[in-house]
């Protein structure tokens, strides 16, 4: 009898302890769900103003902007078509697309404001490179 009351109570901890899982993978499902719907429209609003701020770094560095990594430059001018694609057609980027230009912006930002200290802060830029 001890034997049975055990392996019941074995058997409904498993099963309490499986309904936890589900239960905890369901919240984190439903939030990825929520992060790539908030995720998704920043995409949309960077793309937006894109092309403005594009015209800003071009024009703001100058010349100084052949100083840019080419993977910066080459990031540029792909999320340059991009904007230009959404502008036309906001519906026309895939989620790929939309995510794949955050990871642009992510890129180009990263590298501006390290050119950005090392203009203007050397002193932080080392520092930060030395954390690295």
């Amino acid at each position: 009898m001890k034997r049975i009351i055990a392996i019941c109570l074995v058997v409904g901890i498993l099963f309490s302890g499986c309904s936890f899982i589900r239960k905890s993978a369901l919240k984190v499902s439903e939030e990825q769900i929520k992060n790539v719907v908030t995720a998704r429209q920043v995409a949309k609003n960077c793309l937006s103003v894109w092309l403005f701020k594009s015209g800003f770094i071009r024009e703001g560095m100058g010349s100084r902007l052949a100083t840019l990594p080419g993977e910066v430059l080459d990031a540029m001018e792909e999320l340059d078509a991009y904007s230009e694609q959404y502008v036309e057609d906001p519906g026309a980027l895939s989620d790929m697309e939309l995510g794949g230009s955050l990871g642009l912006h992510i890129r180009i930002l990263s590298e501006l404001v390290m050119k950005a200290l090392e203009l203007y802060a050397p002193d932080v830029s080392e520092a930060l490179i030395g954390m690295i």
